[in-house]
């Protein structure tokens, strides 16, 4: 990846590898980051995607109906807010937010 990361999720979506969110993972100075890099299979490259509205470290991705989705994370503050990545229009919208915020593996991070 172009970008160091630590604490991102991944998701697939057709027949590329999506790494979203996470900190740049400097011992010194980390940063949360809205970045997001796919990689493409075919090409055997990383390429850049359109940022998300906010960073996240810890952030949940899954994906449904072709979209990728962020589900929450921290960026000093826990987010409850939910975006989703359309990959042919290179855009993230966000969508309806959780009730609670969420962060983190398993739970931690719950409020």
């Amino acid at each position: 990846m172009s970008t160091p990361r630590y604490s991102h999720d991944v998701a697939e979506l057709g027949g590329k590898i999506y790494a979203i969110g996470g900190t740049n993972g400097s011992i010194v100075g980390a940063f949360e980051l809205r970045s997001e890099e796919l990689f493409d299979r075919t090409t055997s490259t990383w390429a850049p995607i359109a940022d998300m509205s906010v960073a996240r470290d810890g952030v949940a991705v899954s994906v449904l109906n072709s979209r990728v989705y962020a589900i929450g994370g921290i960026d000093g503050i826990g987010w409850n807010s939910v975006e989703a990545y359309e990959p042919k229009a290179n855009k993230w919208s966000t969508v309806e937010p959780m009730k609670t915020i969420r962060w983190g593996l398993r739970g931690y991070g719950e409020r």
